[in-house]
């Protein structure tokens, strides 16, 4: 019995998606073991930050701007704080009464 090419390739494709189909099937019913979790860290909790109520300062002028956040869910006001730049400003700082 002789085999040409395109036999031999049509039954190599066979395979091959046939391959593919069974990795597919594995990965929807077999679940990924996390072999290293006893060595994560553990996560840290997320930064509260408080936001920008009021800015005083010249945008184009190259002086620091001042700024005061408040924190709308404990309420908390901070003073009037100089930053070093708007993107600063626009970030937020973190809520000290918050994050303790």
């Amino acid at each position: 019995m002789t085999l040409n090419k395109i036999t031999i390739w049509s039954a190599a494709l066979y395979v091959d998606v046939f391959l593919i189909h069974l990795m597919r099937l594995k990965k929807m019913t077999m679940k990924t073991i996390d072999i290293f979790q006893e060595h994560k860290p553990p996560r840290k909790k997320p930064r509260v930050l408080m936001h920008v109520i009021d800015v005083d300062g010249d945008p184009c002028d190259q002086d620091k701007p001042i700024a005061q956040f408040q924190r709308r869910k404990c309420g908390t006001i901070s003073d009037w704080l100089n930053c070093d730049n708007v993107t600063e400003v626009k970030r937020g700082i973190p809520c000290k009464k918050c994050n303790a």
